[in-house]
């Protein structure tokens, strides 16, 4: 069994338990496809959401318009401290980290994207359901330019000035500092699956679509799927989820199977010709007679073989007293 970890994370309002039957569903599946899946739900803080009146809810980080629409405002300072508390999970599962899937339902599916993008280390790969695109958008952006750009533009292109800081990047000085997790270009090889209800009324299917879109031009090789449904989890999205995880891993435990470089088959060789200069040397040949023919060799001794006694008859008793041998899917969930 191949030992890999997952990483789920829950949505607005929602806590781990919820992703129970889930995991129940798919560990003996993860079972049947070779995988030891190390599971791990962490439970969002308790925060005032903007969008529920302030009211104190699981939440990754502030959600201020519903539905989540395109061009929607991003809370960036709660979702770099979720991160930070993704990313500190991640660290306390005994699997490598190449071999951690980071996915999540909703606001969750949002802020694991994050994780992934911003991980230090590349990560196997990423699963959203009904979830959506904060603080990336112009990072993949600058992505697709760079793709697009040709070396001379990049050296015509305009000093733009430093952009102004708003009251409330000012106001974050004098709060709890905010961790440092860039965005990382290297990680755009992470595969991503996406799966959306195209009646979505929380977060907009177009919203879905244009996020998609941006993921493929920067290059991400991404799975998208649709479902007739509004926002909530389906039986076949979880199918889909499966496959899309079970590739994944065996595509993540496939490339750290070791492999043989050049200094490793020169090292090969090299062990080779030394057991070869420290063999035994081989016994010298016989004699040649004044004819030119071997002589023969004196004939081997035969030995007749020793023939037993026959054994002593048996009486009926001891005949009598020989003992004889014996043949002995998963619940819907809104967010």
């Amino acid at each position: 069994m191949e030992k890999v970890g997952l990483v789920w994370l829950h949505g607005l309002g929602d806590e781990p338990k919820s992703w129970t039957v889930m995991q129940q569903l798919l560990r003996p599946r993860f079972a049947a496809a070779g995988f030891d899946v190390e599971w791990a739900v962490p439970e969002a803080p308790y925060a005032p959401v903007s969008m529920q009146g302030k009211a104190i809810l699981t939440s990754w980080f502030d959600w201020y318009h519903h539905p989540i629409a395109p061009n929607c405002q991003d809370d960036r300072r709660g979702t770099l401290l979720s991160v930070d508390a993704v990313l500190a999970a991640i660290e306390k599962m005994r699997v490598p980290k190449s071999r951690v899937v980071v996915g999540g339902f909703s606001q969750g599916g949002a802020l694991a994207l994050n994780v992934v993008f911003r991980s230090p280390q590349k990560l196997a790969g990423c699963a959203v359901m009904s979830g959506w695109l904060p603080l990336l958008k112009d990072d993949l952006l600058e992505e697709v330019r760079k793709k697009k750009r040709t070396a001379e533009d990049q050296k015509k292109k305009p000093k733009t000035p430093p952009k102004k800081k708003t009251a409330a990047e000012r106001l974050e000085g004098f709060q709890k500092p905010v961790p440092e997790h860039p965005f990382r270009p290297a990680n755009l090889t992470s595969p991503v699956f996406w799966g959306h209800g195209v009646n979505d009324d929380v977060v907009l299917h177009c919203v879905a679509e244009d996020a998609q879109k941006l993921l493929l031009d920067a290059g991400v090789p991404i799975t998208a799927a649709d479902y007739h449904i509004r926002h909530v989890s389906h039986p076949d999205e979880i199918d889909d989820l499966l496959d899309f995880l079970v590739k994944t891993f065996t595509r993540a435990c496939a490339e750290e199977k070791p492999t043989n470089t050049p200094a490793d088959d020169k090292a090969a060789d090299d062990k080779a010709a030394a057991a070869e200069t420290h063999a035994p040397a081989a016994p010298p040949p016989p004699p040649l007679s004044s004819s030119g023919a071997t002589p023969p060799s004196d004939p081997p001794t035969v030995v007749p073989p020793t023939v037993p006694a026959p054994a002593p008859a048996a009486s009926q008793g001891e005949l009598n007293d020989t003992p004889m041998a014996v043949d002995h899917q998963p619940p819907t969930r809104a967010s």
